[in-house]
């Protein structure tokens, strides 16, 4: 989940949805879907065929992505069944 700064929450919604493009662009990627929960909160689901790839994704434009200026801590808080692993 990503937390917007006060009064940035739709500048931080557009460039997560124009982010959309770049994610799917890139080599590896099979689903990037971005979502708006709140005012300031959205989120991001995304897949990838190996963990590499999703490596890749995370070293790639996500360190300079611009929308971090906008959010209120990087990396962004994950919720608690992406941090679960069964097994």
């Amino acid at each position: 989940m990503f937390d917007a700064k006060p009064g940035k929450g739709d500048e931080l919604g557009a460039l997560l949805k124009a982010g959309r493009v770049i994610a799917l662009a890139e080599a590896g990627t099979v689903t990037w879907y971005a979502s708006t929960i709140s005012d300031t909160s959205h989120g991001i689901f995304d897949t990838f065929e190996t963990d590499e790839a999703r490596q890749t994704h995370h070293d790639g434009q996500t360190p300079a992505h611009p929308g971090r200026s906008l959010m209120t801590c990087w990396p962004p808080r994950r919720s608690s069944a992406a941090s679960t692993s069964s097994g």
